[in-house]
């Protein structure tokens, strides 16, 4: 069975469904104190270290920006189809 493409919106949605649940909001203040560095800068002698670090950081911030979208933004209102920046970021 083929997997079918997700929409930007759908992602979003789920995202928020997720995360939105007390569950969710449990396991999120969890990521974020473990893997955040909110608090502290992710700077490493080791570059390699200081790539890890980032990488954590990057998922959390990904996550905080499809908590922060609005699904009915990503709708194009003439097509309903996604509308989609050349940026790196997915939502």
């Amino acid at each position: 069975m083929q997997a079918r493409e997700v929409q930007p919106h759908e992602l979003a949605m789920a995202f928020q469904e997720c995360f939105g649940t007390p569950a969710g909001q449990i396991v999120l203040t969890y990521l974020v104190a473990k893997h955040g560095y909110t608090n502290s800068t992710t700077f490493d002698q080791n570059p390699s270290i200081m790539a890890y670090n980032e990488g954590r950081r990057a998922v959390l911030i990904d996550i905080g920006r499809k908590m922060a979208t609005q699904p009915a933004d990503l709708e194009t209102p003439t097509t309903g189809t996604t509308e989609r920046n050349n940026d790196d970021d997915d939502t």
